[in-house]
Order: structure tokens, then C-alpha cells, then sequence
């Protein structure tokens, strides 16, 4: 993977976790003391966040490094998504089967 696209893929994973906790970039650049603008070429993958800012931005965040840096899931977060679909009636838990069958097929 080139650094660009590595870039590109943490700033959209930030970017993602961002949303999901309903902040702006504007709210989030605040929260980590950077400036908006710092904030957009992150997530646009035009800059490189620096450590103490990838820190602060998990914290922020509610994320992991691991995920924010590698797209690397937390463990609690797959504890999380066995228990979901381990409580789904048979029909739901065939459905996601088929699902997870098509994803590594392609995958291939």
C-alpha cells in the first residue's frame, strides 16, 4: 500500500468515527487543539497526523489506535457483534451467514 493511500484510508476511518459520534470537524479540531483546516487534510489523507494528535483523536473518538492507524477492530467490538448475531432468530442468522460467505468469496 502506497503512504498516500494509507493516508486516505485512516482519514476516512477517522472521518467515519467522527460522524458516528455526530461531531464536526470543526468541533473535532477543537476538541484536539488543531485547526480546522489541519482537521480536513487529515481526513482527506493530504497530511499525516502527528502522534500526540492521533492520541488525542482516539480519546475524542471513543477508537483505538489500532483501528484508527491499521483498520484493526477491537476486540470488544467483536465480543460486541458475536453477541448481536449470536441472540438473531435462525431465519437472521442464516441471512448473515450468506453474507459473510459472499464477503470471503470475493474476497478471494
Amino acid at each position: 500500500m502506497k503512504e498516500n493511500d494509507y493516508l486516505i484510508s485512516m482519514g476516512a476511518r477517522i472521518s467515519s468515527c467522527r460522524k458516528e459520534k455526530k461531531l464536526t470537524q470543526e468541533q473535532l479540531a477543537e476538541i484536539i487543539g488543531v485547526s480546522l483546516q489541519t482537521v480536513s487534510n487529515i481526513e482527506c489523507g493530504k497530511k499525516a497526523a502527528r502522534p500526540e494528535n492521533i492520541a488525542k483523536i482516539c480519546n475524542a473518538l471513543d477508537s483505538t489506535a489500532d483501528y484508527i492507524l491499521l483498520g484493526k477492530k477491537s476486540e470488544s467490538q467483536m465480543k460486541n457483534i458475536v453477541k448481536t448475531i449470536s441472540l438473531l432468530p435462525d431465519k437472521e442468522f442464516g441471512v448473515i451467514e450468506e453474507i459473510v460467505e459472499l464477503l470471503q468469496n470475493r474476497a478471494v
